[in-house]
């Protein structure tokens, strides 16, 4: 026989009077009648001849001695044994209980309930176990895989010296950078495997433990109450544990160039390739020829516009106007002072340019060789984001308002007179924030969308409706948030200022692939254009300019 207390948490709100069988609140004990009172009842049980001597004790404090399951009695109906169970109370009763308080709930025989629960406890054990498994294979994964990072590290390590060795004493500091370098990243991937095994480990340990002690637990529930509070808490420590899943970063390998820049240390030494993608296999570099072009300062370049002679018009962070520069980047002039930033700008009939500012109304335009600024339209309440002008000489302005619940794509003149506008209506919604935006020959539309949770490009063709959309995501390019869009005939262009890359995808194939990726040590590639000869123009964040030819 066991001592039972039971008077816990769950038994007690299931517990009626056993005089006046209301839903009161059972606080009192008779430990000579084994009854349980309200405060009412309690009272009454003390004044009667027969019982005012009784021990009436709170029911917290109440324990008798209980006998096995199948032998006890009901607490409610003195002489009847307990022989079903409510799933609804989580408690035992008798026949006399059904038409009563669980008149309608779910009850079944108590042996029915006793089966059904140990087979749902034995089957969570197998469960843990398959997943302890799981956990000793993943360690022993993680194992062989460390041997094999050391090793690539080793031959890193080796390949970097030897080259070195034929290099003049210029390039020790590139040397010694690079060799840094790969010990930073050998030393976050020791530490977040060291990091991985130690918490296998606990959740190894703490899972033999929940098996052994659940075994030992299930041998010595006789009562249908316990093996109920058994499996709550295997349930509830089922989302304690998951099946381990190791994200490795594959080590990177050395590129050697080919051929010898003086003008650039860095390629005597190669790159190290980092893996930017779980997929490797998906991700595509293009072959491409980029220039780093150095501008007098380190300031972030907001907007590009390359002019047909080859002049090109750049917007700093800071500046209230804008720098026409050549090729070479020297520069030639400055234009009128345009009050505000200039974010986003297109070139207009060859010599004139349209742009936009930093949280304003109104679409500008610089005539005059940029020393005069005229004010096309006023799209008030919504802010001019990104512009462009198509093959028609068609202005087209993303335009949203600063609640950013409503958005629209403005197509209108060189004199601001409005031809169409593309909103996100509730049939199609094909826009939720556009922020940046192209056109190619064709006359398709390629939007920046800054959706929340989910940066996109969107096509969309001349009647407005979605062609398709690009998210990234499963496109082996990795995580990406899209800036920058440029377009040159069939090709789009995208920067991700975030990851340091520069995508590019057909306009009828929504597959992504990777033109540059941080291999070509850029920052922060925020803007882009494209010229008449199908150059690319980057602007980075730290001033300088990547003249791209394919």
């Amino acid at each position: 026989m066991a001592a039972v207390d039971v008077c816990d948490g769950d038994n007690l709100s299931a517990l009626m009077c056993s005089d006046c069988e209301t839903d009161e609140e059972v606080k009192w004990f008779c430990q000579e009648c084994q009854l349980n009172f309200c405060d009412r009842c309690q009272a009454h049980h003390l004044r009667r001849k027969k019982s005012k001597s009784h021990s009436i004790v709170p029911m917290r404090e109440a324990k008798y001695t209980q006998i096995s399951e199948s032998r006890r009695l009901c607490v409610v109906h003195p002489g009847m044994s307990i022989d079903y169970w409510c799933e609804s109370c989580a408690s035992v009763i008798c026949i006399k209980c059904v038409p009563g308080r669980h008149k309608k709930h779910t009850w079944c025989a108590i042996d029915d309930f006793m089966g059904r629960t140990q087979k749902k406890i034995r089957d969570k054990t197998d469960e843990f176990r398959e997943m302890w498994l799981k956990y000793r294979t993943a360690m022993s994964d993680d194992s062989r895989f460390s041997e094999y990072f050391t090793q690539c590290i080793a031959r890193l390590n080796e390949d970097v010296n030897n080259q070195a060795s034929i290099l003049c004493q210029e390039v020790d500091k590139m040397k010694e950078d690079l060799l840094k370098e790969i010990a930073i990243f050998e030393r976050k991937e020791t530490l977040k495997k060291d990091k991985n095994q130690v918490g296998m480990k606990e959740d190894m340990t703490a899972l033999n433990a929940l098996i052994t002690n659940t075994e030992l637990e299930l041998k010595c529930c006789d009562s249908a109450s316990s093996l109920n509070v058994l499996s709550k808490r295997l349930s509830d420590q089922e989302g304690c544990f998951q099946c381990p899943e190791i994200n490795r970063c594959h080590p990177p390998t050395l590129s050697i160039p080919e051929h010898f820049d003086q003008l650039k240390l860095v390629s005597l030494f190669g790159q190290l390739k980092y893996p930017s993608s779980t997929n490797l296999d998906e991700k595509v570099i293009y072959e491409v020829k980029a220039k780093y072009l150095k501008t007098k300062t380190t300031r972030k370049i907001l907007a590009l516009c390359v002019q047909d002679n080859g002049n090109i018009w750049v917007s700093f962070d800071g500046n209230r106007f804008l720098m026409l520069m050549d090729e070479y980047l020297g520069i030639l002039k400055e234009s009128c002072d345009t009050e505000f930033g200039v974010v986003s700008m297109s070139l207009y009939k060859n010599t004139d340019i349209v742009f936009t500012r930093f949280m304003d109304t109104c679409v500008q335009r610089l005539v005059s060789n940029g020393d005069r600024m005229m004010t096309i339209a006023d799209l008030y309440p919504y802010y001019a984001k990104g512009v462009c002008v198509n093959n028609e000489n068609r202005v087209l302005v993303c335009a949203v308002t600063s609640s950013t619940k409503t958005c629209k794509i403005v197509k209108m003149t060189g004199r601001g007179q409005i031809l169409m506008e593309i909103t996100n209506d509730a049939e199609r919604e094909p826009l939720t924030l556009p922020y940046r935006i192209a056109s190619v020959d064709g006359g398709e539309l390629f939007v920046v969308d800054m959706a929340t949770d989910d940066h996109r490009v969107i096509c969309l063709d001349k009647q407005r409706d979605r062609l398709f959309s690009w998210s990234w995501r499963g496109e082996g390019v990795g995580s990406v948030d899209p800036l920058g869009i440029a377009c040159d005939k069939n090709v789009c262009y995208v920067t991700d200022e975030i990851n340091n890359r520069i995508y590019m995808f057909p306009k009828k194939n929504n597959t992504a692939v990777v033109l540059l990726d941080e291999s070509t040590r850029q920052s922060g590639p925020r803007c882009i254009t494209v010229d008449r000869k199908g150059c690319i123009w980057v602007g980075c964040n730290n001033g300088i300019i990547l003249k791209i030819e394919r």
